[in-house]
């Protein structure tokens, strides 16, 4: 059967240029006539100051909340440390959601990934559902998270059906080790544990098939 997840998170709560022009102008003479006074009227010069303005460059949204122009659902562009990529995004009445993973077996974009590969973005950036894989890259995770409070909802579908939702508050991803920072409660999300391991998804490092050990992870 078709399936499709997506992860979503939101906030709670140019170069200048110039040049120069010279010109010198010399002339020499000599002569033993005196040169009658000069009789033209003297020019009179008149600077007068303008004064210009600059429209300031619009706010540049850090996350899908900031936008405030077309708040409709679709893609959109944001800016992750001063540079901008594209993501979907989800309005809400009072909140707006930026989809940070979606995952869906339609889709033959592969999941299957190196490390390497999962620090950056990979994927179509469109609707969630089960003919769209997107990942929006650990280290563009890490740089999101890093400013504000941001909460992330975690929805499970199957066969276009919505079956479990998960919230965490404190979301952030963190450190060399893309840690997962989040709070739960039993009523709000889960906090998967090992009883082999003795550890939980909350605070464990990021990992894929190149990178697992299963002594410490």
């Amino acid at each position: 059967m078709p399936f499709w997840c997506h992860v979503e998170l939101w906030e709670e709560n140019g170069g200048h240029y110039f040049y120069e022009v010279f010109s010198r102008l010399t002339v020499a003479w000599t002569t033993t006539t005196v040169s009658p006074p000069s009789t033209s009227t003297p020019e009179t010069t008149v600077t007068t100051a303008v004064e210009t303005t600059t429209t300031p460059e619009p706010a540049r949204p850090k996350a899908c909340d900031e936008i405030t122009d077309d708040r409709t659902d679709g893609p959109k562009q944001i800016y992750i440390n001063d540079k901008p990529i594209w993501v979907y995004c989800q309005f809400g009445t009072s909140n707006a959601y930026t989809v940070i993973q979606s995952r869906g077996s339609a889709d033959e974009e592969t999941f299957d990934r190196t490390l390497e590969e999962y620090k950056k973005p990979f994927g179509k950036v469109d609707k969630p559902d089960k003919g769209n894989n997107f990942w929006l890259g650990l280290d563009n995770m890490v740089a999101l998270t890093a400013n504000g409070s941001y909460s992330l909802l975690i929805e499970l579908c199957c066969g276009g059906k919505l079956v479990q939702q998960q919230h965490y508050e404190k979301f952030q991803v963190v450190d060399e080790d893309y840690k997962l920072k989040a709070e739960t409660t039993l009523s709000t999300g889960l906090n998967f544990f090992s009883t082999t391991l003795k550890k939980t998804d909350i605070d464990s490092p990021f990992a894929t098939y190149d990178t697992f050990n299963q002594d410490d992870r």
